[in-house]
């Protein structure tokens, strides 16, 4: 089956752009040809991508898929309209971002959301296909950690600022501390924070802690419960305000497997 991925960039390890990723290899773990197309695709992440072919519009045009799977709404499907396939899947990253909004458009065949909470919200009708992970490098394995440590990796944005203040106010009196990993669009300054830079190897900050902290049901909180961490989650609304803290649970941590969630995308 020859697949083409198409998203609005692919060169940082953000949510979306991980989510193509591991969806990459997915599909070639279950013996896709797999294509991806995307106006800003670029390092670190193309380095570590393998085994898939990275084409311009241009090539894409003149190729024709058995399956086109596309996120970021609009922005992407006013370049993909054109192209040629038998299928088209529309997939939903988020209810609360407006660049995810699903397109209507006859031509796309099925809509997929990556949580339940999307699912739920969408103005079409929508299938719920959970983040794609490596569970062989995700797991349990990773090691206890230090339960005074809470680790909150993604981007330090506009979403994700009001939960870490949320955490460094309880951090005092609960004796713990925050550990940040990813870019910083604002600065903090605590005893109780640090932060470190985005990283490939992720692990090892989910090896050092006992807890790890992220907003919605995203690639954070999924990569802690894979990596037998607590996972605490925040429910965002699209300020940044929070509607809802608690602690997440999973009783099939399967579903996230990156070849069941391929196998889920091209088998709808």
């Amino acid at each position: 089956m020859k697949v083409l991925l198409c998203c609005l960039q692919y060169r940082a390890y953000t949510g979306s752009e991980l989510y193509f990723y591991e969806l990459s290899q997915g599909l070639q773990e279950l013996g896709c040809e797999v294509s991806l197309t995307s106006p800003r695709v670029g390092d670190p992440l193309k380095s570590k991508t393998s085994g898939v072919y990275f084409i311009s519009l241009t090539e894409a045009r003149e190729t024709y898929f058995d399956h086109i799977i596309f996120s970021h709404g609009a922005a992407v499907w006013g370049q993909l309209k054109n192209l040629s396939a038998k299928f088209i899947t529309n997939v939903l990253h988020s209810e609360i971002i407006e660049l995810e909004a699903p397109v209507h458009d006859e031509r796309v065949d099925r809509y997929v959301g990556v949580r339940p909470s999307i699912v739920e919200r969408a103005s079409v009708k929508c299938d719920l296909v959970y983040n794609p992970f490596d569970t062989s490098r995700f797991n349990p394995q990773i090691g206890d950690g230090d339960l005074s440590v809470v680790c909150f990796p993604g981007s330090l944005d506009f979403l994700r600022i009001k939960p870490i203040q949320h955490l460094l106010l309880n951090s005092e009196n609960q004796g713990f501390r925050v550990l940040h990993v990813g870019r910083k669009d604002y600065e903090i300054s605590h005893p109780n924070f640090s932060s470190q830079p985005a990283t490939w190897e992720i692990e090892k900050y989910y090896a050092s802690c006992g807890v790890v902290a992220g907003i919605m049901l995203g690639r954070t909180t999924i990569e802690g419960l894979l990596c037998g961490k607590r996972a605490l989650q925040f429910d965002v609304d699209k300020a940044g305000e929070i509607k809802r803290v608690y602690w997440h649970q999973e009783t099939n941590l399967d579903k996230f497997d990156r070849k069941t969630v391929a196998h889920s995308l091209i088998n709808p």
